[in-house]
């Protein structure tokens, strides 16, 4: 509830069905931003020497990319939260405890736009003053026009598309410690209770075995129906979200070296370099802690079917034993993310992707150098 309402913020609305009005406001905020980004295209360009404004054109357009791409999977991504909702947990103190968790990365990365976008200014501030903006420069007729109306422009269409940007990250974040949480969850109720199965048989006489069997049944159920919840809870989340981190990967590679570039310029740290400095450990931090999540989902999911295997099955009825075969062999169906269903998400997936910059970087800087 609480990723929902902080989401509509800026007119996401995550509910399944949407009225005519919720469906117009939720492009047309974002169109409204299309002015500033007209703005930004009818100035006179020089790479050369307008490396800044490249710097945050960039961060501008991967932040439309997260808008587009966020819309698309709207739908998807509100049957998904139906489906993490409805998932039967019997312990409240558990489901209260992970609620609170979810809640506060929800609050965090809502603060961090503001927090960016208003160390920017204070950098741009202290660095350069009047007659610049914080976030690149605009048209010469808009800055003689006024100054300050470019100033408040830059500041709304920033903090309102980065909190767009994270608040995708934020969503991911929240289903994938949800995820971690259920199958430790799941894990600990399998051992629980399928792992006094042997003992139940071996306290049951025969006149009591298909009662021993009956409540076994219910055991097996009761992990079997979780399970499947969480299995399709992760293909969803895969489908959702495995392009996102695709062009989330090609874009870091793009800004890593972009700011590299532009730090190279600095004889000394300034305002203006740490941060530059903050943008980029952010968006290291959002990729980083996306793929160790992931990591963490993709174990836990193995944990439990080890946990499977671990129980002693030997001397138990033998419908118990085909039940647990058939756990099994659904546990064995692989848990992973993908970057875009190319490849494994894996840090060193994200560190060849560093290294890759860096190639970039020195290639700019010989071509520079001549």
């Amino acid at each position: 509830k609480t990723l929902r309402s902080l989401i509509a913020f800026t007119g996401f609305s995550l509910e399944e069905n949407l009225n005519m009005k919720q469906k117009v406001w939720l492009w047309l905020v974002p169109m409204v931003t299309c002015v500033y980004v007209c703005l930004m295209l009818l100035k006179e360009w020089k790479l050369t020497d307008d490396i800044n404004d490249f710097l945050y054109t960039s961060l501008l357009a991967i932040a439309w990319q997260r808008v587009f791409i966020m819309r698309i999977q709207r739908s998807r991504l509100a049957k998904l939260l139906i489906l993490l909702e409805k998932f039967p947990m019997d312990d409240k103190e558990v489901k209260s405890h992970l609620n609170a968790i979810l809640t506060k990365v929800v609050i965090i990365f809502v603060a961090i736009p503001p927090i960016a976008v208003g160390s920017g200014v204070v950098a741009w501030y202290t660095s350069y003053g009047e007659g610049t903006l914080p976030f690149g420069s605009m048209p010469r007729w808009a800055m003689e026009y006024s100054t300050n109306m470019c100033l408040v422009i830059q500041v709304i269409t920033y903090t309102f598309l980065g909190h767009e940007f994270l608040m995708w990250d934020g969503a991911k974040w929240s289903i994938l410690l949800q995820l971690r949480g259920n199958f430790k969850y799941l894990n600990r109720n399998a051992r629980n209770c399928l792992g006094y199965a042997r003992i139940d048989c071996e306290q049951s006489s025969n006149s009591t075995l298909n009662i021993s069997w009956c409540h076994m049944q219910k055991l097996i159920k009761y992990i079997a129906v979780r399970h499947n919840y969480l299995s399709l809870a992760t293909k969803e989340v895969e489908l959702v979200f495995n392009k996102t981190v695709l062009i989330s990967i090609l874009d870091l590679s793009i800004i890593f070296c972009i700011i590299l570039l532009r730090l190279s310029k600095f004889s000394s740290i300034n305002m203006e370099a740490c941060t530059l400095l903050f943008y980029l450990m952010v968006l290291l931090t959002l990729l980083c802690g996306d793929t160790f999540l992931c990591v963490q989902v993709v174990t836990e999911s193995e944990r439990l079917l080890y946990s499977y295997y671990e129980i002693d099955f030997v001397g138990t009825d033998l419908r118990f034993q085909k039940a647990l075969v058939l756990l099994m062999t659904r546990a064995q169906r692989p848990t992973n993310f993908t970057i875009g269903n190319f490849a494994p998400l894996s840090m060193g997936a994200i560190v060849t992707v560093l290294k890759a910059s860096i190639s970039y970087l020195m290639l700019l800087m010989q071509i520079k150098d001549r």
